[in-house]
């Protein structure tokens, strides 16, 4: 009972420690229940972030829930508290200045942690590399587990922190193109005399019209 209840206070998942034990993980929390008395949970806290409008990646806060929840489902997790942040692009703004980010964080440093942070993907809390060092470094000085429910994650070891690394040098560059070529239609619209979404200038107003493919502009 001891070397199993060991296993659950180690922030791992049901899948993982069954994994450490040799044995299957629908054998393993069959026997914990057996012998504990309870069933293999552990609690997790999620973090989503939706990109701005004019950086929309199609990764929506439902549909990072709905990952999230399918993963918990599958390991045995139960989200304990959500952190959201909407319509904020990660490559333009510090992580801490972002509401649920900063409350995320606030949190860990005051003990109100359940020790395992699971976001959908690592793009999702930061997209360049400067921010992914310093805050899995933060994570691992403060005792919590990094997870995603779309990618192998593993902050245990040196070959899986470079892996990570090299994640969010892909994830940064993503985020930069993305950008540049949102900034290039931006451009293209103005130069054409569309709305851009911008504040409208003095003098000028607002008049519904369509483009050479009959698209609905402005």
């Amino acid at each position: 009972k001891h070397w199993l209840s060991y296993y659950q206070c180690k922030n791992a998942t049901l899948k993982d420690s069954a994994e450490v034990a040799g044995l299957t993980p629908v054998y393993f929390g069959n026997l914990f229940k057996q012998i504990t008395g309870e069933t293999y949970i552990k609690y997790v806290d999620a973090y989503l972030r939706y990109s701005s409008q004019k950086q929309d990646d199609g990764v929506s806060i439902e549909m990072q829930m709905d990952e999230i929840n399918a993963y918990c489902a599958k390991n045995n997790l139960v989200v304990r508290k959500w952190y959201i942040d909407t319509a904020t692009s990660a490559s333009k703004k510090e992580a801490e200045t972002r509401d649920g980010f900063f409350e995320l964080i606030q949190d860990i440093k005051g003990g109100n942690s359940s020790g395992i942070l699971l976001v959908y993907s690592t793009s999702r809390a930061f997209r360049n590399s400067y921010e992914s060092h310093k805050y899995r470094k933060f994570l691992r000085e403060h005792g919590i587990r990094l997870m995603s429910a779309t990618q192998h994650i593993d902050e245990d070891t040196s070959s899986g922190r470079l892996t990570t690394s090299i994640l969010s040098d892909i994830d940064q560059y993503k985020a930069e193109e993305l950008s540049d070529y949102v900034s290039s239609a931006i451009r293209t619209m103005a130069k054409r005399g569309y709305w851009t979404g911008a504040p409208v200038p003095l003098g000028y107003k607002i008049v519904p019209t369509t483009d050479e493919q009959g698209k609905p502009r402005k």
